[in-house]
Formats: C-alpha cells, structure tokens, sequence
C-alpha cells in the first residue's frame, strides 16, 4: 500500500470546487489500484457534508468522480467510539492520473484530516 497524501483540508462552508492539483505517478500499470480515503468522523460538523473527489486522465479535461454524503454528528459506533469515515474507488489498470480535483459543499467551515492511499488489486 502507498500513501499519496496524508494531511489536513480546509473545508470551507457552502459549495466549493477546488483548484485541480497535477499528479505525476500515480498509476496503475498493468494492475487495477483501490484508492482509500480514511477521515476521522468527529471532526464532521452538523449537517450534510459532501465530499466529490474526482480523478483526471487527460490533463483536466474531464473528471471521474467518486462521491460520499457524511451527516454529522456521526454517531457512536459498536465500541462506544466515533468510527473513522471513508471514501474508495477504484482506478482501471494501464491508466495514468493526470490531476485530482476536490469539490465539497459542507454546513459549514471544518478542519479534515485526510489520509489517501493506494494497492494494486
């Protein structure tokens, strides 16, 4: 597994699109790759948080997107503590990231740690 970025976001309040960011070396040659998004569920604030994460082939032309709706507060789990929320998708094999781009329309303004990561599957 590889970590491709493990560090904290900015959620601004209300619908927002980010700057697409340019990737190089992400890709998945000759083997599909299961991307993870793995984010701490106490941090969501009241409310529907949407987070769309889309993926680029073709120097930012057109996206793929996955997307994940978080109503907080997200409650207790089994254990008794808030579960960490995620978001996967998969990436077909031979294809090449070019730029990700992050759109959220959140309640309102939050700190989200994020870690991203990656394995061939």
């Amino acid at each position: 597994m590889a970590t491709i970025f493990s560090g904290s976001l900015a959620v601004l309040a209300g619908a927002k699109t980010y700057t697409p960011i340019p990737v190089s070396g992400l890709q998945s040659t000759g083997q599909g790759l299961q991307v993870n998004i793995i984010m701490p569920g106490d941090v969501f604030p009241v409310g529907l948080t949407t987070l769309i994460l889309g993926f680029s082939y073709d120097g930012g032309v057109i996206y793929k997107e996955a997307e994940g709706g978080y109503l907080g507060p997200i409650q207790p789990g089994k254990g008794g503590g808030i579960p960490d929320q995620t978001l996967g998708f998969f990436i077909a094999n031979s294809a090449t990231v070019t730029h990700v781009r992050l759109r959220t329309n959140a309640p309102s303004t939050f700190s989200l740690p994020v870690s991203v990561s990656a394995v061939g599957v």
